[in-house]
């Protein structure tokens, strides 16, 4: 289905998409239009600090039981205090966000900073 249309770039995440989705599209798109992260946090660090700029329009399509959608969408809020009116704010998900967020630090080696 997404080979029906072409974006300017696309951004996957996860081993499923690696396995199954990057080998269809890579055959579309150049290294340089197509991205593919292992989580989701990384993926919303790439589209906030690389890709996304004022008046950008997104389509996302992320998988809501791995909170791949929340982390994204709280990673490009311009508002950061507008953060706790998003979906799935109980400690259960605050302890699994920070747990993907905390994966993502130590497989670069680094922890946060801010």
């Amino acid at each position: 289905k997404l080979l029906e249309y072409r974006f300017d770039q696309v951004v996957l995440v996860g081993p499923m998409t690696a396995k199954y989705v990057v080998p269809v599209l890579e055959k579309e798109y150049s290294e340089v239009n197509l991205h593919q992260f292992q989580n989701s946090y990384q993926a919303g660090l790439f589209l906030k600090e690389r890709l996304v700029k004022e008046g950008d329009v997104l389509l996302l399509k992320a998988s809501q039981n791995t909170l791949m959608f929340e982390i994204i969408v709280e990673l490009l809020l311009a508002s950061p205090s507008d953060t706790p009116l998003l979906c799935r704010r109980e400690p259960v998900w605050e302890a699994k966000r920070n747990k993907i967020k905390a994966d993502f630090y130590r497989a670069v080696g680094q922890t946060k900073t801010s």
